[in-house]
């Protein structure tokens, strides 16, 4: 199976049947205000995550029904077995991460690589 190239998430939007876009980091900056990139210098994950936020605004508010947002650096191993329900209770979810802190001690937490 190859992987390369981030192509895991192109494959799964394409075995979902739904549209894959693709944005770098000027098109996910472009609706936020220089202002408030000025306020949020140096924060990178809040930049991002306001974002996503606004891309998504933007995609909903041109007519499609939902956004799914995948980093493209997530690794989708077995695509037909990530599936998302039809309907979500309060309209949004997120990814659930778990890591390995220093000590072997396990952490979790909700994580923004993979937002509906």
């Amino acid at each position: 199976m190859d992987y390369s190239e981030y192509g895991s998430v192109r494959r799964w939007a394409e075995e979902c049947g739904a549209l894959y876009r693709s944005y770098g980091d000027a098109e996910l900056l472009a609706g936020i205000s220089d202002s408030f990139k000025g306020k949020l210098s140096g924060r990178w994950p809040m930049l991002a995550d306001l974002g996503r936020l606004k891309l998504a605004q933007s995609l909903l508010a041109d007519g499609h029904e939902r956004v799914v947002w995948l980093d493209a650096d997530v690794l989708v191993v077995e695509p037909s077995r990530m599936s998302l329900p039809a309907k979500l209770d309060g309209g949004f979810a997120f990814g659930r991460e778990v890591w390995v802190e220093e000590g072997g001690r396990f952490t979790g937490g909700a994580q923004r690589s993979l937002c509906v």
